[in-house]
Parts: C-alpha cells; structure tokens; sequence
C-alpha cells in the first residue's frame, strides 16, 4: 500500500535535493553581494531562498508534489497540487530545503577547517 508513496516521496527528495543546493548557494552568492558584513537578519536570507525557489518552480514548471498527492488513494482525485498552486508548493519546498542545506555545507565547512592537516 505504501510502496507508491514512499516511491514518490523518494523521487521528490531525490530531485529536489540537487535543486535546493543550487537555490542555497543562489543565495549565498546574492548574500556574499548584498551583504558582506552580514548585518542583515538571517530572516532576509530565508525569505530570498523562498523567493528563488518559487522562482524556479514558476519559471520552469516544475512540480514535485503531484506525483506524491496522487500516490496517496484518498488525495489522488482532489485537485490542488496539479497546476500552479503543485509549482508553488514546490517552490517553498525547494526553499525550505536551500536552508537547510546552507546550514549543513556551513557545518561541514566548519567541521573541516578543525581537521589537522595531513601528514605526508
């Protein structure tokens, strides 16, 4: 029974992985422009990642939740996702994932310059 869902689901996180990494570091670019001495909340920065999202998913069309909401038998026949409002989900989505993927490059990043340097 979940076997559709959980198919979905992966395929949605699977594309839009790649998708918010790209909008995070939009954002970063945009951020290291606009304001290099960060004094601009981080609520800002949120706030451009959404935009960016939508902004990709309006553009180009792109909707990842139909193919999750019509996986779910008692969603399948409602409508909602399967135009604009699906491309807007989608958007914030990808938005939402940029921030989470910023905050794990930044900890990866961090994680890295406390390494010891190799040793030959």
């Amino acid at each position: 029974m979940f076997e559709g869902i959980v198919g979905a689901l992966t395929a949605l996180l699977i594309i839009a992985g790649p998708i918010a990494v790209t909008c995070a570091k939009v954002v970063d670019f945009i951020r290291n422009l606009a304001d290099p001495s960060k004094k601009f909340p981080s609520w800002v920065w949120n706030l451009v990642a959404m935009v960016i999202g939508l902004g990709i998913a309006l553009l180009w069309g792109v909707n990842l939740l139909e193919p999750v909401v019509a996986s779910i038998p008692t969603l399948a026949d409602k409508a909602g996702t399967q135009d604009v409002m699906g491309q807007v989900l989608t958007g914030l989505l990808i938005g939402g994932m940029a921030g989470f993927w910023h905050d794990k490059m930044a900890q990866w990043a961090a994680a890295h310059k406390t390494l010891p340097p190799p040793t030959a």
